[in-house]
């Protein structure tokens, strides 16, 4: 479909045709190779927000059998310098903000960086105008020999030990997290419209948006930064069909004063998640977009975005389950001797495997061999049981459950019964230190705009759905 419109950039407004993309492609990723000596296996950070130059240098590095590393523009400037170090990459593409802002005072440590793409009008001394690199002229095809099993892409993920690691992506695992939103989206294809809200350095993004619209030739609308008015708008003005994006996002926007003045009737594929869902929140997806599927779904980083979803015909039903494992993967709870739970409702480790599952972490043999298991499986970090019916329930990351007087709290069980208070916009339970109890339970709120609610009353609500251990003592 190659004079079909492949992307549009919010806010910059750029549009670009599949063989604009393509071309842009080729002949950016000859000149990496030609001009700049990139090979196979070496590794290009892209440090911008969504933007055509992101799309073009992710796609031309794989296409070129190199690995694409998206780093998060929240990190410090030492921050990033580390994850460009410790992939020892070979090339950056960079916005202005980003190099003026963080990275032009850590350039000198960078070994590993042989040339600085930058974006925008014009590039600051010691980079390269990324316009030069794409300029117009044809170019002769760059033909690599690509395995499935080349990683295409590295990203960083604090994981189950809280140090940053890059995990490696293969190119079959893109293609099978890309298939499995297909799939859990109840059918995509080249008319429908993606609305591309989680940044692009994230998973979610590039996963579970960015890919499966490229495997589809359907459109990708490309937010640069999310705003829930500027979303609300994008999706009326380009009749977004679907999205996958973080429970927050959705959230913001159905809650914003202006959603319901604005026409996003067309928004009917909905996923998100990473946990179970609160019925509150399920309920106001219906009611706000009548979707004709509305999935809960994810995984873990080490295995790519998506090894669970919750059908949407069982939204309710199952209502705070995160669902079934995806045609192509198998999940399993592990107890703390690495032993495989069969019982169902019993609770361990939950990991996954399968096509999903990526190659290791970067550089990384021994904590590789802590959380990829040598039977193909990759631990979670999250506690989880499976029913009798085989449906995964989240509980909590192992580090945030709470453990008072002996009993262990899953916080996520009762932020769910928080969200279901009609004042509660936001909820947060952690566990306080206690001399007596090892740990109580402290509420943490933000309230619906003109809502109040005191903390008596909160208790009050939770104490009618839950156990007496789990009501939170504080509230705030």
């Amino acid at each position: 479909h190659p004079d079909r419109e492949a992307y549009v950039f919010h806010p910059g407004g750029q549009r670009l045709t599949w063989r604009q993309v393509g071309e842009q492609v080729q002949r950016v990723a000859a000149r990496l190779k030609r001009e700049h000596g990139f090979v196979k296996g070496d590794r290009l950070c892209l440090l911008t927000l969504g933007c055509p130059e992101y799309v073009i240098a992710y796609l031309a590095i794989v296409s070129l059998g190199g690995i694409a590393v998206p780093v998060n523009l929240g990190l410090t400037a030492e921050g990033l310098a580390a994850q460009i170090d410790k992939v020892g990459a070979k090339g950056l593409v960079v916005s202005p903000d980003v190099w003026h802002g963080k990275l032009e005072s850590v350039r000198s440590p960078l070994h590993s960086v042989q040339v600085v793409f930058m974006t925008g009008e014009q590039a600051a001394p010691g980079t390269l105008d990324f316009a030069e690199l794409n300029r117009p002229g044809v170019e002769a095809p760059v033909h690599e020999r690509i395995d499935e099993w080349d990683v295409c892409a590295i990203s960083f993920t604090s994981g189950t030990t809280g140090v940053p690691k890059g995990t490696m992506a293969m190119h079959i695992n893109a293609l099978g997290c890309a298939q499995n939103i297909v799939h859990a989206a109840k059918g995509l294809g080249v008319d429908d419209i993606n609305i591309c809200m989680p940044p692009l350095y994230h998973n979610t993004a590039v996963y579970t948006d960015f890919m499966p619209a490229l495997l589809t030739g359907g459109k990708c609308v490309v937010m640069t930064a999310f705003a829930p008015l500027d979303a609300i708008r994008l999706i009326e003005a380009e009749r977004a069909t679907w999205a996958v994006a973080a429970p927050i996002m959705l959230w913001m926007m159905m809650n914003h004063p202006e959603f319901a003045r604005h026409d996003c009737s067309s928004l009917k594929k909905i996923l998100f998640g990473g946990h179970a869902a609160s019925e509150t929140y399920i309920n106001q997806l219906h009611q706000a977009f009548a979707p004709v599927a509305m999935v809960n779904g994810g995984s873990v980083s080490e295995s790519t975005a998506l090894g669970f979803a919750l059908p949407t015909e069982d939204a309710i039903r199952k209502i705070t389950s995160c669902g079934l494992a995806t045609p192509n993967t198998d999940i399993a709870i592990f107890d703390d001797e690495g032993h495989e739970l069969t019982e169902p409702n019993q609770i361990g480790e939950v990991a996954y495997r399968g096509q999903q599952t990526n190659a290791g972490y970067w550089d990384e043999p021994g904590k590789t061999a802590e959380v990829f298991r040598r039977d193909g499986f990759v631990l979670s970090g999250d506690w989880a049981k499976i029913d009798e019916e085989g449906y995964l329930w989240l509980l909590d990351r192992k580090k945030d459950m709470v453990v008072r007087g002996g009993q262990n709290v899953y916080c996520i069980e009762v932020e769910n019964k928080l969200y279901l208070h009609p004042a509660v916009l936001r909820a947060a339970v952690v566990g306080v230190p206690d001399h007596l109890f090892s740990e109580r339970l402290k509420a943490v709120l933000v309230l619906k705009p003109g809502q109040s609610v005191n903390a008596q009353q909160v208790r009050e609500h939770c104490a009618a759905q839950l156990a007496a251990y789990e009501v939170p003592e504080y509230v705030v």
